[in-house]
């Protein structure tokens, strides 16, 4: 590819980035409004990264040297942003807005941003020539560029793993939580975690084999920019047409033995996977205030009021639905579905669903499947099928078969 091309494609880059940040700065997204404020501090330092790529591989750097260097800790903004914004994103019912500044609040998180700049300063007070001098005979021997380099694929690294881990664990816990799971497990972040992974992957291999080994650096902005340049796109999209998720459910009950609450297709319901000894008197609720007979109490309560009831027809049903209608604490209704019931909620929930969703086969023979999935509280077929076929051995097209043609 040509240099012209190259050099147009880092301008694309920039000015995409700049536009997908003030699309993301929308006061009118009320409730993706605070964490995709984050997702637009990280687009708006990628546009000045493209844009400074455009000026070192043109030449304008000469014309402009006292912005070189200017955005080199911007790359220690991704990282904290991208954990904010999943922090903001997965926020807590109930939890008070903390109000002091942001500097203050998340001033761990950007202290590697802070410090760079502050090591940087000596050079930014420095002389347009001293500048030029710097970049074009200095910079390879200088430690503390190399060193922040490194500490820059040390610093994303560690904050993807974080990331990657931390989703883990808000996947596994939603079964306990949520009786329908389509829009809420974040696969798309998931799938960003792992471009950033694969991005940090072709940063190494490029530096290694053409700034190492060759004495190229052209070809490591180069190719560097263009996995970044996919990145922020698949990000830019995603973060503008996910439906929003923070409506305040996020706080997991107290005491949960970590269980398999979504699996990887998460189409299908979570397995049980309770160790045996929190079933009883020991374990994970060994210091719960709830005896095993109000626990046995409650889980009965629980299952009599959704046959009675027909609440887990709500698509949005959701375990604090439920605790409040029994008016009991949602910790407790919670450990009593484990404990009682060996179940979590999601499985609780659709059970009754695919029972309903049965007996509308049973009653209505004309009736499209995607019809008797949203009439049971399904939100999606794919689920319906899946889970039907959980709990009943067969899907639906083959249990109509065998209403029509019985052995």
């Amino acid at each position: 590819m040509p240099n012209s091309a190259w050099n147009s494609l880092f301008l694309l880059g920039s000015l995409n980035s700049l536009f997908l940040g003030l699309l993301l700065v929308n006061p009118k997204q009320e409730e993706k409004g605070k964490a995709n404020r984050y997702l637009s501090v990280i687009l708006f330092s990628w546009s000045f990264g493209f844009f400074y790529t455009w000026m070192i591989e043109t030449g304008m750097y000469r014309s402009y040297p006292h912005l070189l260097l200017v955005g080199a800790p911007f790359t220690f903004l991704t990282g904290p942003c991208l954990y904010l914004y999943m922090e903001a994103l997965l926020g807590r019912k109930g939890r008070k807005e903390e109000t002091s500044p942001l500097w203050k609040k998340h001033l761990l998180h950007f202290a590697p941003f802070y410090l760079n700049t502050v090591a940087l300063f000596p050079l930014y007070l420095q002389s347009g020539t001293e500048k030029l001098r710097y970049w074009e005979e200095l910079r390879g021997k200088d430690p503390l560029f190399t060193g922040m380099q490194v500490l820059q694929l040390l610093h994303l690294g560690v904050y993807l793993t974080v990331l990657f881990f931390r989703l883990r664990q808000y996947r596994k816990n939603l079964g306990q939580i949520e009786s329908s799971l389509e829009g809420i497990t974040l696969d798309w972040f998931r799938n960003l975690i792992l471009l950033g992974f694969l991005g940090l992957g072709v940063y190494v291999v490029v530096f290694t084999v053409f700034r190492v080994r060759i004495g190229e650096t052209m070809f490591v902005n180069r190719f560097t920019d263009l996995a970044v340049l996919v990145i922020l796109h698949v990000l830019g999209y995603e973060a503008l047409t996910q439906p929003a998720i923070t409506h305040g459910v996020w706080e997991f009950p107290k005491g949960e033995p970590e269980r398999e609450g979504v699996s990887e297709d998460h189409g299908a319901e979570p397995r049980s996977t309770i160790p045996a000894d929190s079933r009883g008197d020991g374990g994970a609720y060994a210091r719960s205030s709830l005896s095993l007979e109000q626990g046995k109490g409650i889980a009965r309560k629980a299952v009599e009021h959704l046959k009675t009831t027909s609440a887990y027809l709500d698509e949005h049903y959701s375990l604090r639905d439920l605790a409040m209608e029994l008016s009991v604490p949602v910790h407790h209704l919670s450990q009593a579905i484990n404990q009682h019931l060996q179940m979590n909620f999601f499985e609780l929930v659709n059970r009754e669903r695919v029972r309903y969703a049965k007996e509308l086969l049973d009653r209505r023979g004309n009736s499209t499947f995607l019809d008797i999935a949203f009439a049971s509280g399904f939100r999606s077929k794919s689920t319906f099928n899946a889970l039907f076929k959980r709990y009943l051995g067969c899907t639906p097209t083959e249990y109509r078969r065998r209403l029509k043609d019985p052995e």
